[in-house]
This record gives C-alpha cells, sequence and structure tokens, in this order.
C-alpha cells in the first residue's frame, strides 16, 4: 500500500439498536474497477471494519515459556489448494482457512501471484466470519500492480468476534501457461473486533501448470 490509510468515522443507530462504528480504510491507492465481479460485496478499496472500544491488555510474560505459549495459540492462516499440479485452462479453487481464531473481528490481505502463469477471476466469502448469524462485508479484487489481489473480510458491529477454525474465503484463479506461481500473503493481519491487531501466523502456497 503506497497512500497513506486514513480511517473515517460513522454512527448509526438509536434506541436499543446497536451503535454500529464503521471505519473505512482506503487499501490501495487504486484498483482494477474493471475487475469487480458479484462476489464483490464492499467498493474495492475500502474495507468495512468493526471498531469499539480499547481491548485491555494482559501483562506481558517473558522467556522461552511465554514464546512457546504465544506461537501455540496463535492464530494461523493458510493458503491451500487441491492439489499441486493443474493443466492449462483449469480453475484453481484456493482455500483460505484459519486455526486457532479467538475473537477475529477481521482479517484484511493482499495475495501475491504470478500473473503470466494465474488469473484472478473472482471469491466468495467462507463461514468462519459469519458462521453465527453475524453481519460482514467481502470483497476481493486486483489492484493496479499486475499480480496482486487485495481481499477484504470483516464483521460488522461492536459484538464479538468469531473463535475456531474455519474457511475465511475462496478465491478462484484460472491457469493462463505453464510454469511455476506462488501464492504470497502481504500486508496481512488479523483483527479483533477493536480494530486491534492480533499476533499470527500465515502460511504460503505455491501451484505448478503443466
Amino acid at each position: 500500500m503506497r497512500s497513506n490509510d486514513r480511517p473515517v468515522r460513522f454512527l448509526t443507530g438509536h434506541g436499543r439498536a446497536r451503535v454500529i462504528l464503521i471505519v473505512a480504510v482506503v487499501l490501495a491507492a487504486g484498483l482494477d474497477r474493471t475487475a469487480w465481479s458479484a462476489s464483490t460485496r464492499a467498493p474495492a478499496g475500502i474495507l468495512a471494519i468493526a471498531a469499539g472500544a480499547p481491548a485491555a491488555q494482559a501483562a506481558p510474560e517473558s522467556g522461552r515459556k511465554a514464546e512457546s505459549r504465544s506461537k501455540s495459540s496463535a492464530p494461523r492462516v493458510e493458503l491451500t489448494a487441491p492439489k499441486r499440479k493443474f493443466g492449462v485452462g483449469e480453475t484453481i479453487e484456493v482455500r483460505v482457512r484459519i486455526a486457532n481464531g479467538h475473537d477475529v473481528g477481521s482479517v484484511p490481505f493482499h495475495i501475491l501471484y504470478d500473473p503470466q502463469v494465474l488469473k484472478f477471476e473472482g471469491g466468495e466469502e467462507g463461514q468462519f466470519l459469519k458462521g453465527d448469524g453475524a453481519q460482514t462485508a467481502f470483497f476481493a479484487a486486483p489492484t493496479n500492480t499486475p499480480g496482486e489481489l487485495v481481499v477484504g473480510l470483516s464483521r460488522l458491529g461492536n459484538g464479538d468476534g468469531a473463535s475456531g477454525n474455519g474457511e475465511l474465503c475462496v478465491l478462484r484463479f484460472r491457469v493462463l501457461a505453464r510454469g511455476k506461481s506462488g501464492l504470497e500473503f502481504r500486508k496481512a493481519t488479523v483483527k479483533d473486533p477493536r480494530a486491534k491487531i492480533v499476533q499470527a501466523e500465515f502460511k504460503t502456497a505455491k501451484v505448478r501448470a503443466k
């Protein structure tokens, strides 16, 4: 992201209705608007994320014990493909999954891939963030940089986040030519419902077109 992110807040609701604070975040300097598809449920470049009061922080532990506990309990976000090798013309469904999620409010990220080998064709939101009936915002679209895709995933409102394991989204690519392509995370974060970044691990993937 080469432009400065600048949050803009809106307050809505009255009576006993929940007060929803939407933070509009500019994710990229410009997206390829011609690539918007029916799967895009929010304007390209805008990620709506829930925000609220700051979370209390526990006193940090020190030493190997704290480090080991942090790694074992941290959320893990992983890219997975049904197989490693594909033929030219095939469609690849890359699944983005999360494990060890706890109070997750949003998971924004970029994906880098080889545009000579793969072409992004669309995405669908998974059930993890909306599994308990929560309202969510989702979009997936290429940026102006070839081989770069931006994805926004967020729960809306000031309630609790999602916890456990599940599927965040599915991203579809078409194989254009023979070769290898990595699928790598960039600018990826896991945030709680108050937009606080949570320490997390991100695992990439590779595919080969024969």
